[in-house]
């Protein structure tokens, strides 16, 4: 988050089914001051906008199937500005490659 200028206090969307390493996000952002508002696996693109739109999100991390949802209407979604798309590989997902898909 330091290295994206992601300051204290802004929020970030985090998408990711409750697995280990969504604990070290979660840990990851308090430590560098940044709100997680952490998402059900459930929310739709619908729901995915109108949270990120209500508080104002700078960053947003999904899994591969839910950031299509986010890049489908990104342009409705002005406060965003990162989007990191955590994937799996070996049937585990790597948290230490997180892909910035978009950055304004």
């Amino acid at each position: 988050m330091i290295t994206l200028k992601v300051n204290k206090g802004a929020t970030a969307l985090i998408v990711v089914p409750r697995i280990v390493e969504w604990c070290h996000v979660i840990l990851g952002f308090a430590k560098v001051g940044v709100v997680a508002m952490p998402g059900t696996n459930l929310l739709t693109a619908k729901g995915l906008h109108y949270r990120i739109n209500q508080t104002d999100t700078k960053v947003a991390m999904a899994t591969e199937s839910h950031s299509t949802a986010l890049e489908e209407d990104i342009k409705n979604c002005p406060s965003l500005e990162h989007l990191i798309l955590m994937r799996k590989e070996r049937n585990r997902c790597l948290i230490t490659r997180l892909f910035v898909m978009m950055s304004r």
